[in-house]
């Protein structure tokens, strides 16, 4: 076997640059328990430098009786996993899954490093091996959970409902599974069982999180789903969202800022930021003596176009921002710092323009591109595809070619991966679209946006562009559970699917019958 090459132990090397095993580790390997082993390494793992790390743990195993390959091969996979390898993990586990050595907790392993990767095809894949040992997992929790996660990202909404079933059963007071449960029963329908879910959480010894606090923004509570989604910060993948390297420095949680400097800092995708961005009037009123907002690269010219008061600097997770500061906060936080309700919402009508250079080149382009004068749309139909939720908002573009061919207007991709071989009134600018300031200004040169839900909804609505979002039947606490109307955007109306899945239902409603109609009503020909 490779792995066994490469952990290859001779007795005449040099081991005294080893790292040290701990005792707890020892004592572990001694107990030849699985389960004391597992934390054991975990906790060594952190920290430790890579190089004879493997090695000496494999001696050390191999001192205390560990000579059979399957038993170094677990400690090897749980060296990788927790040393941060997860590809090398999955690989190990994948191999060992597949024959005689299957062991429940492993092969979980394997399915959370493909998820943590966001490798959720692979995880899907991964998961028909899962189901051929389902009666060595039927009572395993933690595979009923990353079998949930799997599904609900992979949108297989017909094993979902019934894992989620047996999820609850196998865990039906742990706090992550029921506030995983209440978002999937939520996006699923079965809001019997999302109030059951919900009231556990609510009147247990239950300290609600993140993930249940989009399920009260979602029902439309803003003042309590933003002030639960303060819990976001203690999130062991926070820095995924937030800058982590802030979060030792002191936050603003609205305090006075008389003759202080105050960090504002992006957080999640460009999406986020731009709906954030509402709030920047209100941050401009304060009497800090300055404010810096780190955002990414794309958003940076049009916002520093819109709030010219702000000095701006490009965000880089991990990496702390160069200007001095006193305090910081995460842009989502400022709906919680100022008090927004669900009909408090500011700017709705509108709070961004674009910069008149831009408007000078795409009028011309869009003018080129077009020269006949018939609708105009801004298509996006799909998001960034290592977005977890990518399975469920976005439209394949083989399902809307045939809509796009159907449709009497040029339109305009707002996206960029356009697929060759498109039809030809559908125009694609996507090696143009640099920043967001360049999606905003074409966006403002349509006729009507139709779009997926991506920052694309975002932009628009900002700029007051009239839009059509195209939803799943349940999908994203910022546009609630049903109507048309959303509490952010006024120029933005929400199309939902009817049932999980269903695109060729919405789209043909959409582009074939209400687009029409919106034409004559409109006046544009």
């Amino acid at each position: 076997m490779k792995w066994l090459k490469r952990l290859a132990w001779s007795a005449t090397e040099d081991v005294v640059d080893a790292p040290p095993l701990p005792d707890a580790l020892i004592s572990a390997l001694d107990s030849r328990r699985y389960d004391a082993v597992k934390p054991a390494i975990r906790d060594w793992c952190i920290g430790q430098p890579e190089g004879a790390a493997l090695e000496a743990l494999i001696a050390a195993a191999r001192s205390r009786g560990w000579s059979a390959p399957a038993e170094l091969e677990v400690l090897e996979i749980l060296f990788e996993y927790f040393g941060g390898d997860l590809q090398r993990a999955f690989q190990l586990v994948r191999d060992r899954s597949a024959g005689e050595h299957f062991h429940p907790d492993l092969y979980v392993l394997g399915l959370v490093a493909l998820f943590t990767n966001n490798q959720y095809e692979d995880a899907h894949a991964f998961l028909s091996l899962g189901r051929r040992r389902e009666p060595a997992l039927a009572d395993f929790a933690d595979y009923w959970m990353m079998k949930a996660l799997v599904c609900w990202t992979a949108n297989n909404m017909a094993d979902l409902r019934g894992t989620v079933d047996r999820m609850c059963a196998l865990s039906p007071d742990d706090t992550t599974t029921l506030e995983n449960a209440c978002a999937m029963y939520l996006e699923l329908g079965a809001m019997t069982e999302f109030w059951a879910a919900r009231e556990r959480l609510m009147h247990g010894r239950h300290r609600v999180g993140y993930a249940f606090s989009l399920n009260t923004l979602a029902l439309g509570d803003y003042e309590e789903g933003f002030a639960q989604m303060e819990t976001r910060y203690e999130m062991a993948d926070a820095a995924r969202l937030i800058n982590g390297s802030l979060f030792a420095l002191p936050r603003w949680r609205g305090q006075d800022l008389t003759g202080k400097t105050l960090l504002i800092t992006a957080e999640q995708g460009l999406g986020d930021t731009i709906q954030m961005a509402r709030y920047f009037p209100l941050v401009s009123a304060l009497p800090a003596a300055k404010v810096i907002i780190e955002t990414q690269i794309e958003a940076l010219s049009l916002l520093q176009f819109n709030f010219p008061e702000f000095d701006f600097v490009v965000r880089e997770h991990g990496v702390r921002p160069s200007p001095a500061f006193d305090v910081w906060e995460g842009s989502m936080s400022l709906p919680h710092i100022f008090h927004t309700t669900a009909d408090s919402v500011p700017a709705r009508s509108g709070y961004l323009n674009v910069p008149p250079e831009s408007v000078e080149y795409w009028h011309r382009r869009v003018v080129e591109l077009a020269p006949r004068r018939r609708m105009r749309i801004g298509l996006a139909w799909s998001g960034n595809p290592i977005h977890r939720a990518d399975r469920r908002r976005s439209i394949s573009y083989a399902c809307i070619t045939d809509f796009i061919r159907g449709i009497d207007a040029d339109v305009f991709a707002l996206q960029t991966c356009v697929p060759p071989n498109r039809p030809s009134n559908l125009i694609d600018v996507s090696e143009e679209m640099i920043t967001l300031a360049d999606t905003a200004t074409l966006i403002a040169e349509m006729d009507l946006i139709i779009s997926v839900d991506t920052s694309v909804v975002h932009l628009a609505g900002a700029i007051g562009k009239k839009t059509w979002l195209l939803l799943p039947y349940r999908y994203e606490w910022r546009w609630g559970l049903e109507g048309e109307e959303n509490h952010w955007y006024d120029s933005v109306r929400v199309l939902r699917q009817r049932t999980h899945g269903d695109w060729d239902t919405i789209l043909h409603e959409v582009l074939l019958e209400r687009l029409p109609r919106y034409r004559l009503l409109q006046g544009i020909s």
